[in-house]
């Protein structure tokens, strides 16, 4: 049947039957809603705001874009007739041009709450090709075409802040500010728990065996669980040496080493001992290396697939590579006037994806180089998981919103051919601009 869509002073917009009957209410505007069309499909529903923003929306009502570009209340929109372009209107004399959809990424849906994790699911795991975000308030699990399948949510006694997948089972652990760890079997859907700290478990991570889970947080210690063969986890050793909050961990890709980042200014290197005849060798209780940048705080980390480059992102800015023998390889000042969140190596070790909090995400050669910058989100980018193919890359985070980038397509972009077609029709009705028509027509 089709729908009828209305806008609101109250911020909202309703989605109605024609007989009345209300669907659900659209909510995403922080002012009143004055403008609104379908697309001449039906597919998509665009609004347009007080608060100056468009958002695109699918016929059945989940929000797929935000469009920020006009500096005052949206008076009109408008798609083109073959519905691959909407028009705004704003009070500020300005009408923009935006995609409906964008070759080179893929809008997913919006979280409750601001997405503080993406991981992809291991390649030898049954749902291949599949990833799962977590948000403070829930856990979504997406298929390979970026449909959502799976949702967890109020099961948490606190907020989510931390995700690990692991590497050969269906099985997820999530960590939240409570100090308390969630064992999700994604076949099953069942949930186990235990409470891992008295304070906020940040961040997570399996050894590449899936035999070992360290978490990490609010709590400076490390904690080492090991794998019950008859389930569960029981606390192996706790890995002192920190002195702030713990924001990442992560395992070399032979698990030969843990890496640990931490707001203190340091990123630490810890081995496992040589082991004794019969017994499972523990993790040394000193770190091997301890990596200082710029005394910066540490978030993010990231480990080279073959195991010998450390690289690390801190909020003043800098990316940091060393080799997993402590030598400074990279110092790279990214950006001068904003922070660093999250680093991702892809799986073929060609491409650096950097996570920034000016709405951004870099990518980078792994000799400092940079290759390209996307942007479409609406805050800090707080998340990135790179596809183990390597054709994808997913970020996530404050502003609530995933977002899927084609990589092939990224670093296949001609960027003049690109931008001929876009503007070409703008180009050959302007006179003085002959020279750039003729040289796009070249």
């Amino acid at each position: 049947s089709h729908l009828l869509a209305a806008s609101y002073s109250d911020n909202q917009v309703r989605l109605w039957q024609g007989d009345g009957t209300l669907v659900r209410g659209l909510d995403g505007h922080e002012a009143e809603v004055g403008t609104l069309a379908f697309s001449p499909d039906g597919s998509y529903l665009a609004t347009g705001s007080a608060d100056g923003r468009l958002k695109l929306w699918s016929s059945e009502g989940t929000l797929l874009n935000s469009f920020e570009g006009h500096n005052s209340r949206l008076r009109g929109v408008a798609f083109s007739p073959e519905g691959t372009q909407v028009l705004s209107a704003g009070e500020d004399g300005l009408v923009r041009i935006w995609q409906v959809e964008n070759e080179f990424m893929q809008p997913l849906g919006i979280h409750d709450h601001e997405v503080w994790q993406v991981r992809y699911l291991s390649p030898s795991s049954s749902l291949v090709g599949s990833f799962v975000s977590l948000s403070r308030g829930d856990i979504r699990v997406w298929n390979p075409a970026g449909e959502l399948v799976q949702q967890f949510e109020q099961f948490a006694l606190g907020e989510l802040y931390s995700l690990a997948v692991h590497p050969q089972q269906d099985q997820l652990m999530a960590g939240d500010s409570r100090g308390m760890v969630y064992e999700i079997d994604l076949t099953r859907g069942e949930i186990d728990s235990w409470s891992a700290d008295e304070l906020s478990v940040f961040a997570l991570t399996y050894s590449p065996d899936g035999r070992w889970l360290v978490s990490g947080g609010n709590s400076p210690p490390l904690k080492v669980w090991r794998s019950l063969a008859q389930g569960g986890y029981e606390l192996d050793q706790t890995l002192e040496g920190h002195q702030a909050r713990v924001w990442d961990l992560t395992f070399s890709p032979d698990g030969s080493y843990l890496t640990s980042a931490s707001i203190d200014g340091t990123v630490r290197l810890w081995e496992w001992d040589s082991p004794s005849p019969g017994d499972v060798p523990p993790l040394a209780l000193m770190p091997s290396e301890v990596l200082a940048g710029d005394h910066s705080p540490f978030w993010g980390l990231a480990i080279s697939p073959e195991g010998d480059r450390i690289l690390s992102a801190s909020r003043s800015g800098v990316l940091n590579l060393w080799n997993r023998w402590g030598e400074q390889l990279l110092k790279l000042q990214v950006t001068e006037s904003s922070g660093l969140t999250r680093v991702a190596w892809s799986p073929d070790g060609q491409l650096i994806a950097v996570a920034r909090t000016d709405h951004r995400v870099d990518l980078y050669s792994p000799e400092g180089l940079l290759i390209s910058q996307l942007r479409n989100h609406q805050g800090t980018v707080l998340t990135l998981a790179f596809s183990p193919d390597g054709r994808y890359l997913v970020s996530g985070g404050e502003d609530r919103r995933l977002v899927r980038w084609d990589i092939e397509k990224v670093r296949s972009l001609n960027g003049l051919e690109y931008g001929c077609q876009r503007v070409q029709d703008y180009l050959s009705q302007q006179s003085e601009l002959e020279p750039l028509f003729s040289q796009c027509q070249d």
